[in-house]
C-alpha cells in the first residue's frame, strides 16, 4: 500500500486497530454479491406505484473501528451514523465491512439502517450496499437495494445507486421504489 493511499485511510478514519476476522469479511462480500444480482430484479418484482428521486448524504467519522492485514489487503469493520437529503430524507446507522486491496482498489459492503421519509411515507428501512472505491483518488461508487421496511414503508421495495468521496463522507444517491 502507497503511503499516498495510507495517508487517504487515515483521512477517511480507518485506522488499524484491533482484529477482524477474515471468514466473516469474506462471507459478508459473498453475500453482497449475490444481492447485487438480484437487484435488477428488486424492483421489477414489485407492483404499485413508483416514485424515484435522487439526494444527497454524509455520514460522521467511523467508530468502532476494527482492522486487520493480510495478504497486503486491510480489512476493516465499522460503524458510521449519516443522514440523507432529498427523496430519501432522514438518519442512518450503518455497519460497513471492506477490503483495502494492495493497489488502492476497495471492495465493500454496507447493512444500513434508515428512519424518516420517502415518497410521502414515513417509517424505517434496511438497506444493502455495496461498492468499490479509489484510495488514491477518494472516491466510491456501488448500488443498494431495500431489504425491508417498517411503519408507512413496511413492504416498501427499491433500489438505487450512490457515489461519494472517501474523505470527506460526502456523496450524492438516486433511487426508486415502488409501494405495495
Amino acid at each position: 500500500m502507497t503511503s499516498a493511499t495510507e495517508a487517504t485511510i487515515r483521512r477517511a478514519g480507518m485506522v488499524k486497530r484491533g482484529g477482524g476476522v477474515l471468514a466473516k469479511v469474506l462471507l459478508a462480500l459473498l453475500v453482497a454479491g449475490a444481492a447485487l444480482l438480484q437487484l435488477p430484479g428488486a424492483v421489477a418484482a414489485a407492483s404499485g406505484p413508483v416514485a424515484s428521486g435522487c439526494g444527497t448524504f454524509s455520514v460522521a467519522a467511523p467508530t468502532n473501528v476494527e482492522s486487520r492485514t493480510a495478504g497486503g489487503n486491510l480489512f476493516v469493520t465499522d460503524t458510521v451514523t449519516g443522514t440523507l437529503s432529498g427523496f430519501y430524507s432522514g438518519s442512518v446507522v450503518a455497519q460497513r465491512q471492506y477490503v483495502v486491496h494492495p493497489n488502492g482498489t476497495i471492495t465493500g459492503q454496507v447493512l444500513e439502517s434508515f428512519t424518516g421519509s420517502v415518497a410521502g411515507q414515513t417509517g424505517g428501512l434496511v438497506f444493502r450496499l455495496v461498492f468499490t472505491g479509489d484510495a488514491a483518488a477518494g472516491t466510491f461508487a456501488g448500488s443498494f437495494i431495500i431489504l425491508s421496511g417498517t411503519g408507512g414503508l413496511t413492504n416498501v421495495h427499491g433500489a438505487g445507486t450512490f457515489s461519494g468521496s472517501l474523505v470527506t463522507g460526502a456523496g450524492d444517491y438516486c433511487g426508486q421504489v415502488v409501494a405495495p
